[in-house]
């Protein structure tokens, strides 16, 4: 059960899972009623030890995803010197790819891609729905 924990937490934070990450749950949170910190028991009580262990998962998973995906949080300084190191390493593999004669990735392009306005779809696509399903199982969030 670790072994299996721990790779799932380790493929929570590929940003190709999050669509279907973020929809389970928001799926778990409507099938158990749990809202603004509402019927949070019902995702450690289940006699049912797998469905604890995938509720759990998902739960974990998407605490640990939002860790990732919480720089928008912090104070500007911050997250601009972050987005902008992330940018670059980005910029670095759209380089290898052209390069290679490979199809640039999205967002990896350094004469294309405008940073500052990557930053508002990131934050209403990404951030925000993730943390606005996530306060319904920590409110203090």
């Amino acid at each position: 059960m670790f072994r299996k924990r721990v790779i799932g937490l380790i493929l929570a934070t590929d940003m190709a899972k999050h669509v279907s990450d973020l929809s389970q749950l928001k799926r778990l949170l409507s099938d158990m009623g749990i809202k603004d910190g509402n019927n949070i028991d019902k995702l450690t009580n289940s006699e049912d030890e797998a469905h604890l262990f995938q509720n759990q998962q998902l739960v974990l998973e998407n605490c640990l995803h939002s860790c990732d995906v919480s720089i928008p949080c912090r104070d500007f300084e911050l997250v601009h010197d972050w987005t902008y190191l992330l940018f670059e390493e980005f910029f670095q593999q759209g380089d290898l790819e052209k390069e290679k004669g490979l199809p640039i990735s999205m967002l990896c392009d350094r004469t294309t891609t405008n940073v500052a306005k990557s930053q508002p779809g990131f934050i209403g696509f990404v951030s925000m729905p993730l943390f606005t399903n996530l306060v319904h199982i920590m409110p203090a969030l």
